[in-house]
C-alpha cells in the first residue's frame, strides 16, 4: 500500500467472529487520488490488496452496521468531483485468496433511487463525522451541509433528515470539517461524541454528545 492521507479505514468480524482491518482511497503527495482497498493481517505484519468498489476518494465517510460496513462520499481530486456512489462491504463474500464480490451497489447520493425517482437524501460530502448507534448509521457535518445530521437505515436503504447541530437547542453547535466521531455507551444506552474540527480559520475544541432519541420536532 503507498503512502498518502485522506483514506478511509474500517474493521469487522466474519461468521468465526475474526476481525479484519481493512484501509483504503486517500491522496498521495503528487496529488494522485487512490480507489484501492488493502487488508492488514496482524499476525504477519503485511498488507494484503482486496476488491475495490472502482471510485477514487479522499476523506469519504464510513459506519459500520451489524460487520457491514457502509461507503460513500469523498472527493476525487483528479476528476474534481464529488463521489456520489454509496456501497456496502459485506466481508463474508471475500474469498480466503482475496477474491470475490464483497461490494453491492446501494442508492447512491444524487437525490435519486436506482430507477430514477427522486428520494430524500443527504448531499454528499468530504471530511464528515459518522456514528453507528442501534442498528443505524448516522452522517453529519463535513463540505455538504450548515451542520445537517441524516440517519440512514440498512433495511431499506434510505435516509431520515435529523437533528442539526446548528439549531440544537438550547445550545446550537457549529457547522465544520474535518471533526472527530466516536461511539460510546453509558449505562444502557448509546451515544456518538462529536468533537473538534475547523470552520473557515476557526479550529474548534468544543465536545458534543449526540442522542439519537431527541424532542425536536420532525427530527430536525
Amino acid at each position: 500500500m503507498s503512502a498518502r492521507f485522506g483514506s478511509g479505514a474500517f474493521t469487522v468480524k466474519d461468521q468465526s467472529k475474526t476481525e479484519h482491518a481493512f484501509v483504503g482511497w486517500g491522496l498521495d503527495i503528487n496529488q494522485f487520488n487512490y480507489k484501492d482497498l488493502w487488508e492488514y493481517d496482524a499476525a504477519n505484519d503485511v498488507w494484503i490488496q482486496r476488491p475495490d468498489t472502482g471510485s477514487k476518494r479522499t476523506y469519504p465517510f464510513i459506519f459500520v452496521i451489524d460487520d457491514m460496513a457502509y461507503v460513500g462520499g469523498g472527493y476525487d481530486f483528479g476528476g474534481l468531483s464529488y463521489s456520489v456512489d454509496f456501497n456496502k462491504f459485506d466481508v463474508s463474500q471475500l474469498n480466503p485468496d482475496g477474491s470475490g464480490s464483497p461490494w453491492s451497489s446501494l442508492n447512491g447520493l444524487t437525490g435519486k433511487d436506482q430507477n430514477g425517482n427522486a428520494i430524500t437524501q443527504p448531499k454528499t460530502r468530504q471530511q464528515a463525522v459518522t456514528f453507528s448507534i442501534d442498528g443505524f448509521g448516522y452522517l453529519t457535518t463535513g463540505s455538504a451541509g450548515a451542520g445537517d445530521c441524516w440517519q440512514y437505515n440498512p433495511a431499506t436503504d434510505t435516509w431520515l433528515q435529523y437533528f442539526s447541530m446548528v439549531t440544537n437547542v438550547p445550545i446550537p453547535g457549529a457547522s465544520r470539517l474535518a471533526a472527530v466521531g466516536l461511539n460510546v455507551q453509558i449505562g444502557d444506552s448509546h451515544y456518538g461524541i462529536l468533537t473538534t474540527g475547523g470552520n473557515g480559520n476557526n479550529k474548534l475544541d468544543d465536545c458534543w454528545k449526540f442522542n439519537p432519541v431527541g424532542i425536536e420536532p420532525d427530527n430536525k
